[in-house]
């Protein structure tokens, strides 16, 4: 989920429909980790990308960042 479009959306939805006219939308972003299989050591995947800078290697997989939760949603009267 791209961030920016779907606070694009909010934005939208929240001038066409009164329910959620004074909602608040809050994005909380996951840092994206990536794994390396040959040595076992875990790093930062937007800096990185594939390939390990610990060992160079590209047998990698992605352990967290690709998550998307509704962690909560809170009505008031």
């Amino acid at each position: 989920v791209v961030s920016d479009y779907l606070t694009d959306c909010w934005q939208w939805a929240r001038g066409r429909e009164k329910i959620v006219n004074n909602c608040e939308m809050v994005i909380e972003t996951i840092p994206a980790v990536t794994f390396c299989e040959e040595c076992s050591n875990t790093y930062e995947t937007v800096r990185y990308a594939k390939v390990c800078p610990y060992c160079k290697s590209k047998n990698t997989y992605l352990v967290s960042g690709n998550e998307f939760n509704i962690k909560e949603i809170e009505v008031f009267d």
